[in-house]
């Protein structure tokens, strides 16, 4: 959907819009549309004239979704009143925007809601489609999750007579992710691979972890994964610098291409850790991992456990 600015004429009267690309040949449905001298009406001047409707897919049932990951969701929404939704506006009276939040048998989930603002101002009679990324809940069950229309500081699109849109959502718990099928996979016997053994520890908003390499013969170059896990078996990649989600393949590298050569080296490493929103209490665990060069074939692994309080 593309955001397109035209001029009013400045006579009232009901004319037909049309907007074409001469470059592309592609050209809109024409619209009719009735200029008045009245002032417009706008999303500021009050809940009777605000109201919309929602695209009816999202009242199908079921919706599965993981626990561990946010979702994208498309909802278009259709401008059904008389006023002019408004994108921006003098501290925020009348700007509208998507709201949504969950809820479990009725109840709505604290510190589980969120906002999406419209990208540019809609007509009545025009629709507008939101793309949503919404985190959903820790806990697997069937939850509900509300979204609706607010103009901010003035009205809820519901409190005006338009009920929210609702989606049953089944969310699913953790499981076995490509990344912790890779770390179980079994090891062949490489002779004089090296070997790690490794120890953590938290302090403050970092974790130390003290490393130590033996490298019986010869050299090797490998690359470097470090990866922590959660008490729910949530994961997370590092590059020694931020931490973040692994998809499926190994996106993030703590180093790559580094020699080891015979004999021993110690080093001590101080990793980012969740943040407080995300940290949570009980045993974690981080794995240090190399591998060939360029390959997901796993040449030694060490396992660390962190402790964990809020």
């Amino acid at each position: 959907m593309v955001a397109v600015e035209a001029r009013v004429p400045d006579d009232p009267g009901r004319y037909v819009l049309q907007v074409t690309s001469p470059s592309t040949g592609v050209a809109s449905v024409p619209q009719a549309v009735e200029v008045r001298r009245a002032p417009l009406v706008t999303s500021r001047d009050g809940a009777p004239f605000l109201s919309a409707a929602y695209d009816p897919r999202y009242n199908r049932q079921p919706f599965v979704v993981s626990s561990l990951h946010s979702f994208d969701l498309d909802l278009t929404a259709i401008n059904t009143g008389s006023a002019l939704w408004l994108s921006q506006a003098e501290g925020d009276n009348g700007r509208v925007d998507l709201g949504w939040r969950w809820l479990k048998e009725g109840r709505e989930l604290g510190g589980l809601t969120g906002r999406t603002p419209i990208g540019y101002d809609v007509l009545p009679g025009q629709r507008y489609q939101f793309h949503l990324a919404v985190p959903p809940p820790e806990q697997p069950g069937t939850y509900t999750l509300e979204l609706g229309l607010v103009s901010e500081r003035v009205a809820w699109f519901s409190d005006a007579g338009t009920p929210p849109a609702r989606l049953l959502v089944a969310v699913e718990g953790p499981t076995r992710s490509p990344l912790m099928t890779w770390l179980g996979q079994p090891r062949a016997q490489l002779p004089h691979a090296p070997r790690l053994a490794t120890a953590a520890e938290r302090i403050g908003d970092v974790s130390r972890l003290d490393v130590v390499a033996t490298v019986p013969e010869g050299s090797w170059v490998v690359d470097a994964y470090l990866i922590l896990e959660d008490p729910e078996g949530r994961l997370w990649l590092t590059d020694g610098q931020r931490l973040a989600r692994p998809g499926d393949g190994l996106s993030l590298a703590l180093v790559r291409g580094i020699v080891l050569s015979k004999g021993t080296l110690r080093t001590v490493l101080r990793m980012p850790i969740p943040s407080k929103a995300e940290l949570r209490g009980g045993e974690w665990t981080w794995y240090l991992v190399l591998t060939e060069v360029d390959t997901d074939r796993i040449i030694a692994e060490a396992t660390a456990p962190l402790r964990v309080r809020r």
